[in-house]
């Protein structure tokens, strides 16, 4: 009984000195954050602001490329070694698996190192990724690079939207994040018209050579 009224008298005892001091740096910074924001919200969004929303906007095309080149390199790899349906449906999941891990890494080394490096760790994995699965030597080797593909997407899809949030005005953060989701979507595009022009290309070069391989002309 003694200990519970020595801790009900704790508990409504009046704040201590070392107690007074946070409570009023934790006001502080918080009306600190809210006079930031009116001051970034009144400034708008300047040349640097649209400088940082272009280059994010290439890493989201970047990303928005390298997911489509994913799902069409899955189709030709089942297609090209004869795998199931089965197994196929594993390199797509791979994929998804790694893109959850992904955004989970990125946020945490986006916090301990920065957004920027995450963004850069995230394409230089995505790079090597893309390398690994054009010339993979087997069905088991594309798909743990899928794997890594979708583990650079995840950091490469919320790192730049966290970095563009945070630099963006309070009334234009709706407009950042939907900028950077059509800038992803411009990539997926840009990839397929790539992929069908020098598929054409391919296609009219191979009926300019007869069956032996020699040239027409």
């Amino acid at each position: 009984r003694k200990g519970r009224d020595r801790r009900a008298a704790r508990r409504h005892a009046a704040p201590t000195a070392s107690r007074v001091p946070r409570r009023r740096k934790a006001h502080a910074c918080r009306a600190a954050a809210a006079a930031m924001e009116q001051v970034i919200s009144a400034l708008g969004v300047g040349v640097s602001g649209r400088a940082t929303l272009l280059k994010l906007g290439l890493v989201a095309v970047a990303a928005g490329a390298v997911q489509q080149a994913l799902v069409l390199a899955t189709a030709c790899a089942t297609a090209e070694w004869g795998v199931s349906d089965h197994r196929a449906t594993a390199a797509s999941r791979s994929v998804l698996i790694g893109r959850l891990a992904g955004a989970i890494l990125a946020a945490a080394v986006a916090d301990a190192l920065g957004r920027r490096e995450a963004i850069g760790l995230s394409m230089i994995v995505a790079s090597g990724a893309c390398v690994v699965t054009a010339f993979a030597t087997s069905f088991e080797v594309f798909q743990y690079a899928c794997g890594f593909g979708g583990l650079a997407l995840g950091g490469a899809t919320l790192a730049p939207l966290v970095l563009a949030v945070e630099r963006a005005p309070a009334t234009q953060r709706g407009r950042y994040a939907t900028t950077l989701a059509a800038f992803n979507a411009v990539g997926g595009v840009l990839f397929f018209l790539t992929h069908g022009a020098l598929a054409l290309t391919a296609a009219g070069l191979q009926t300019l050579k007869d069956p032996k391989g020699d040239s027409v002309g």
